[in-house]
């Protein structure tokens, strides 16, 4: 069982397409080559993340390893993210890279993008 704010939860994920729709339309993103954060804030004052790996990723077994280690970089650096924001992964084709990889990314990237939200 996890802890409610360990960011594993269900209230932690991006689920409608309404969701997706308003942090694509918000048009705030950051691409990193491997992947490209997109995002929004929210009235929730929490963290959430939502996943677009499309097909050119690779194959099923491909794409659901990037996903994964996406979701647990999400889930071990959920207490260093910006309270507020809701961030959109998406993946283009790359070569294997670390867990540890992914969390730099997220936090650095994700706070990046916070204090741009907030700027406007």
């Amino acid at each position: 069982m996890t802890k409610p704010d360990s960011g594993a939860d269900r209230a932690s994920r991006l689920s409608s397409a309404k969701d997706y729709q308003r942090v694509f339309a918000r048009r705030t993103r950051t691409d990193l080559g491997f992947i490209t954060i997109h995002a929004a804030l929210n009235e929730v004052a929490r963290p959430r993340l939502g996943l677009s790996i499309g097909s050119r990723v690779g194959n099923a077994v491909r794409r659901n390893r990037v996903k994964r280690l996406v979701r647990e970089a999400f889930r071990l650096t959920y207490s260093q993210l910006p309270r507020g924001v809701d961030l959109v992964v998406s993946a283009r084709a790359h070569p294997e890279r670390p867990l540890q990889e992914y969390k730099i990314a997220l936090v650095e990237q994700s706070k990046r993008l916070d204090a741009q939200l907030r700027r406007i």
